[in-house]
C-alpha cells in the first residue's frame, strides 16, 4: 500500500470534512430532536452516573453514540465544536479504510481514485457537522469490511470483525438481524486466487477454505462486546433488550409517520405513566394492526414511497456524487458478480435498502449508512468499464454523464418542484 496514497486521501479528506463543519456548523443549535437526545444521555452519563434521557428513560437510545459524545464531553466538556471535530477526523479515516477495501482489486491508481471518491462524496461529509450516530457507525462499518476481507489470513481477522460488529450494534441496530448469517459466512474464505473477477462462484466454493473456528472467534467477540448492554437492560428494565426500547415505534411510524403514506391519523400512544417497554409494546401492536388491515396494495405503495425517500437527491441541493456514482454502482454489483468476495456488499445494500423501506420514518439521511459498501462497488463497476472500453469511448461516457448531473445541479430548483408535484400526485390521499 502506497503510503504518499493513504496519507494524501486523509488530508484531503480532513480537510474537505473540516472546512465544510466550520462553514455549516450551527454549534449548540444542532442540539435538536434526535441529537438533543443522543446529548443528554452522555451529559447526565457524566454528571449523574446515570444512563438515562431528560424524561428518566434508560433505553430508548443503544449506548455506542452517547458513550462516544461522553468521551469527548470529558475532555473537552459539552462542545459541540469538538464532538465535530472529531467526527471529521472519523470521516476522514472512512475514506483511507475505502482505499485498503478498494486495493483488494483495483491497481493503485485506482484504489486512490477510490478513497478521493469517498472524501468528495457528499453523504459522507455532510454528516459532519450534525450530533447524529451516523458517522461513527459508517466508520466501524468501514473496518468491519475491511476484517472481513481478511478473514482468509489470520483467525484474528475474525474475531476484530466480530468486535467492531458488535461496536457497531451498540451505534445502531440495524446489522443486528443478519449477524447470525455472518457468522456462518465468515468461516468460509476464498481460494489464493479467489480475488478473480473471472473465477465462477461454483469454482470458488469448490476451491474455498472452510474453517469453523474463524466463526466462533466472530460470535465470540461479537457477544463480548453485546452482552454488557443486554445484561444491563436486564438487570434495569427486567427484561433483555438487545437493541433499544424504540424498535415498536420504528415499525410503527414505518406506515403510519406521513401524511404520504398515512393510512390512519398517526395515533399518540404515550400515556402518563406508562413505561418505556410498556411503551415499546404498544406501539408494536399499533404497527401489527395497521398492517393487518391495510390492502397490500397500500403496502407496497407504502414501501416505495419509503425507497423513494431514501433515495431523493435534493436536500434540497442536488447530490450529485450519490446520482453520479449509482450507474457504476450498478454495473459494479453486476460485473463483479462471480466474485463471491463482493457479495457481502450487494448483500449489505439491498439489506438496508428493504430494511428502511419497512422499519422507521422515511428519511434520505438513512441512506449515509450505504457509503462503505456503495462506493467501493461503483468504484469496481468505473474500473470494469473502463477495461472493457477503449479510453475514448470510456472518458466521452462519464464524461457526458457528469455533465448531465451538472446541468441537473444548475436547474435543481425547477426539477425539485417538478418532482415534489409528482410525489404529491401519487402518494398523496
Amino acid at each position: 500500500m502506497n503510503k504518499r496514497h493513504i496519507l494524501g486521501v486523509f488530508i484531503a479528506a480532513l480537510f474537505i470534512r473540516g472546512s465544510y463543519s466550520a462553514m455549516h456548523s450551527r454549534g449548540p443549535l444542532e442540539l435538536q430532536a434526535d441529537a438533543l437526545e443522543y446529548h443528554a444521555y452522555a451529559v447526565n452519563l457524566l454528571e449523574q452516573g446515570t444512563y438515562a434521557n431528560n424524561m428518566g428513560e434508560r433505553a430508548t437510545r443503544t449506548p455506542g453514540y452517547p458513550l462516544f459524545l461522553a468521551a469527548i464531553y470529558k475532555i473537552f466538556g459539552p462542545s459541540v465544536r469538538a464532538v465535530q471535530a472529531a467526527q471529521a477526523l472519523l470521516g476522514a479515516g472512512v475514506c483511507v479504510f475505502i482505499l485498503f477495501i478498494t486495493a483488494r482489486w483495483l491497481p493503485p491508481g485506482w484504489a486512490l481514485a477510490s478513497g478521493m471518491l469517498a472524501a468528495f462524496y457528499y453523504d459522507l461529509y455532510s454528516i459532519v457537522p450534525l450530533i447524529l450516530s451516523e458517522g461513527l457507525d459508517i466508520f466501524l462499518l468501514s473496518i468491519f469490511f475491511c476484517a472481513w476481507l481478511q478473514r482468509g489470513k489470520k483467525i484474528w481477522f475474525s474475531g476484530a470483525a466480530g468486535l467492531v460488529l458488535g461496536l457497531a450494534c451498540l451505534v445502531r441496530s440495524e446489522i443486528l438481524p443478519i449477524a447470525p448469517l455472518l457468522t456462518g459466512f465468515i468461516s468460509i474464505s476464498g481460494p489464493e486466487n479467489g480475488d478473480s473477477p473471472g473465477l465462477a462462484p461454483a469454482e470458488w466454493f469448490k476451491k474455498a477454505r472452510w474453517r469453523w473456528e474463524r466463526s466462533l472467534a466472530f460470535l465470540a467477540m461479537f457477544l463480548l462486546v453485546l452482552s454488557p448492554w443486554v445484561l444491563r437492560n436486564k438487570k434495569v428494565l427486567g427484561a433483555w433488550v438487545p437493541t433499544s426500547t424504540r424498535a415498536g415505534w420504528q415499525f410503527y411510524s414505518g406506515l403510519s409517520d406521513s401524511r404520504y403514506r398515512r393510512f390512519e391519523p398517526p395515533r399518540q400512544l404515550r400515556v402518563e405513566g406508562l413505561g418505556e417497554l410498556e411503551l415499546d409494546k404498544t406501539y408494536m401492536q399499533a404497527g401489527v394492526e395497521v398492517y393487518q388491515k391495510v390492502p397490500v396494495k397500500l403496502l407496497f405503495k407504502s414501501w416505495t414511497y419509503n425507497i423513494a425517500v431514501l433515495f431523493y437527491p435534493f436536500l434540497p441541493e442536488y447530490d450529485f456524487s450519490m446520482v453520479f456514482l449509482m450507474p457504476f454502482l450498478a454495473w459494479g454489483a453486476w460485473a463483479w458478480r462471480k466474485n463471491p468476495e463482493t457479495w457481502i456488499f450487494t448483500a449489505f445494500l439491498l439489506y438496508l435498502v428493504a430494511l428502511f423501506s419497512v422499519m422507521g420514518a422515511a428519511n434520505a439521511r438513512y441512506r449515509q449508512l450505504f457509503a462503505p459498501a456503495l462506493i467501493p462497488l461503483a468504484c469496481l463497476g468505473l474500473y470494469d468499464l473502463a477495461r472493457r472500453w477503449r479510453p475514448t469511448p470510456f472518458k466521452a461516457a462519464v464524461g457526458g454523464w457528469a455533465t448531465a448531473n451538472g446541468l441537473v445541479f444548475m436547474f435543481s430548483n425547477e426539477l425539485r418542484q417538478g418532482i415534489l408535484f409528482l410525489k404529491d400526485r401519487i402518494y398523496g390521499y
